[in-house]
């Protein structure tokens, strides 16, 4: 007779406790962001690059034939998703506390490390799902060195998974060709930041068909603002927009941009040190969240549904199933008498259309 993992296990859902984990590193990104858009079958995926179109229709006589025309600015990319997988081997204390049926505390206990250990372990998918977006956001690539280990930036990196962005769209932001938007620093206190962000707009705008509604800043930004004089001219007669400024010590909605703080975004490394994300004079402009130019793509793997022998070798199919995204199952041991827990993801986050993403650094 087959036996459920679940049926092994008791009541303890381990696919239930990675889905429903808290979070770990802080987020701060808006929620559609982690929104998954799309989910395809093993880990390649497909997705479809749309500029935005700014031509106009031609001009026909009235009652002639309709003028034929191309798709513009349509491209579908294949792209191969991230995909972790990892194990945890459970003690023999806890698994007996779990096998110990006669005592309703003892089995708690084990009920009680073993969710411990899998909410754990679950975080460091969770993890990464925030880190690969905030890291597409801020470089418009993610970087893994030779074991697999995520880095802070593209030294030493032995794996870059790229979403192809412009140069024009990086440091001063050169997006047109014309010269630089951010032409003087933001650390100056005469730069005109104000006009810097208005020709932001109708550059990003031109290139893109997108709107520039985001602007996510590291830590040092807030100050430049305080200390510039245009903006300490604009706040002075804005009483309005002033006021959230001083009480929160962060950027209100201002000249035409939602300020999100993202200095807090990190991720610890596999030598236990916080490696920061967003770069301290970083601002990240970009579109409101919308599948239409950055998704999160979910692939599927097979996990073990039952632990039984079929005679029969087509029977085999029915012994797994296929999960999306985020994956956990577990598997008994016979040495040490024990189980290891699975854990995994397949996925990514890209932004699908990368010119609609501006990375400045504002001291350049």
């Amino acid at each position: 007779m087959s036996k459920t993992l679940e049926q092994i296990l008791g009541s303890v859902n381990l696919l239930g406790l990675i889905q429903g984990v808290t979070q770990g590193i802080p987020n701060p990104l808006p929620d559609g962001f982690m929104t998954v858009n799309k989910q395809v079958l093993g880990r390649t995926g497909r997705y479809v690059r749309v500029q935005g179109q700014r031509q106009t229709a031609k001009l026909v006589a009235y009652g002639s034939p309709a003028v034929r025309t191309g798709l513009k600015g349509i491209d579908e990319i294949d792209v191969m998703l991230l995909h972790s997988f990892e194990e945890q081997m459970i003690d023999v204390l806890t698994l007996q506390r779990l096998r110990q049926y006669d005592s309703y505390e003892v089995q708690q206990l084990g009920m009680q490390e073993v969710a411990r250990h899998a909410a754990n372990f679950a975080m460091k998918f969770k993890n990464l799902r925030i880190a690969v977006a905030c890291q597409m956001l801020n470089a418009g690539a993610v970087y893994y060195d030779t074991d697999g280990n995520l880095l802070p930036s593209s030294a030493g990196a032995a794996v870059t998974v790229s979403a192809q962005m412009a140069a024009g769209n990086q440091t001063q932001l050169n997006m047109l060709g014309a010269g630089s938007i951010i032409s003087a620093s933001w650390a100056t206190a005469t730069t005109n930041i104000p006009l810097q962000l208005r020709n932001l707009k109708t550059a990003f705008l031109k290139l893109t068909g997108y709107p520039a509604e985001l602007a996510i800043y590291g830590k040092n930004v807030p100050t430049y603002f305080t200390n510039n004089d245009f903006v300490a001219d604009y706040l002075s007669r804005n009483y309005p927009k002033a006021t959230p400024y001083l009480a929160l010590n962060e950027l209100p909605q201002l000249f035409g941009f939602e300020w999100i703080p993202a200095y807090t975004s990190f991720f610890e490394d596999q030598n236990g040190t916080n490696q920061d994300i967003i770069g301290d004079d970083t601002v990240i402009f970009c579109p409101r969240p919308s599948i239409e130019w950055f998704q999160v793509i979910e692939g599927s793997y097979q996990i073990p549904n039952s632990i039984d022998i079929r005679p029969e070798q087509f029977g085999v199919a029915s012994a797994f199933r296929t999960v999306y995204g985020d994956f956990g199952y577990s598997l008994p041991a016979a040495s040490p008498p024990t189980y290891t827990s699975f854990f995994g993801t397949t996925f990514l986050a890209i932004p699908t259309v990368p010119n609609a993403l501006a990375q400045a650094d504002v001291t350049v």
